[in-house]
């Protein structure tokens, strides 16, 4: 016979010593339901919210492979770059990217020191 009262802390509802084995299966019933079922309830349609990321703990967006560590420099594109996957930054933006990164953009002559007068 399953221990409905330890199931139920399990889940995180707390059980008073007056609940009966058929309320302490209602309330399991609740918090199963609430976990499965979304904002389209009533049309067939689920959502299955246990394994949702939190907001807060959500990772962070990884920013063009900057290392703390490094300084960045502003930098104007010569030319249209992808600095994040499939974000296309047009030629003429000033953009601060990591000094590694900015060398490699000038090596290839896609790129100038934008924080520097013409002729320097």
């Amino acid at each position: 016979m399953p221990d409905l009262k330890k199931d139920a802390e399990d889940l995180g509802i707390k059980v008073p010593g007056n609940w009966g084995d058929k309320r302490i299966q209602e309330e399991i019933d609740k918090v199963l339901n609430a976990s499965t079922t979304g904002a389209n309830a009533g049309n067939g349609e689920t959502l299955n919210t246990t394994f949702a990321p939190k907001p807060d703990t959500a990772a962070p967006v990884p920013s063009i492979g900057m290392n703390k560590k490094e300084s960045t420099v502003p930098v104007k594109l010569l030319y249209d770059a992808w600095l994040e996957a499939d974000v296309r930054t047009p030629a003429g933006e000033i953009v601060d990217l990591p000094v590694s990164k900015a060398k490699e953009l000038f090596a290839a002559g896609k790129a100038e020191r934008a924080d520097r007068l013409p002729g320097e």
